[in-house]
C-alpha cells in the first residue's frame, strides 16, 4: 500500500470541488484509496493532465472531477482536483 501525499492546492480544490458529505466526496474517497491500492500506476484507463506539467489524471466516478497524481515507488502525489473540460 502506498502513502498518500495530499498537496496544498488537491486539499483547497476538494473543499470546493467536493465537500464533506456530498456524493463527490464519497466517489472521490473510493478513487484515492484505489490509488493507494492499485499494483500498477498508471491504471489502464489514466490519462494524462496538463498543470502545466504533464501528470496522470483518475477520473472521479458519477462526477466531472479528476483527481491529478504522480506516481512514486511508495507514495502517490496527490496534486490538484479539477473540473474536467468537455472535449
Amino acid at each position: 500500500m502506498r502513502a498518500l501525499i495530499l498537496r496544498p492546492r488537491f486539499r483547497r480544490e476538494q473543499a470546493w470541488l467536493a465537500p464533506r458529505g456530498s456524493v463527490a466526496w464519497e466517489a472521490l474517497r473510493r478513487v484515492l484509496r484505489e490509488l493507494m491500492e492499485d499494483r500498477e500506476l498508471p491504471g489502464t484507463k489514466d490519462c494524462l493532465v496538463e498543470l502545466p506539467h504533464s501528470v496522470m489524471g483518475r477520473l472521479v466516478p458519477g462526477t466531472d472531477l479528476v483527481v491529478a497524481y504522480i506516481p512514486a515507488v511508495d507514495e502517490v502525489y496527490v496534486i490538484a482536483l479539477i473540473a474536467n473540460k468537455p472535449s
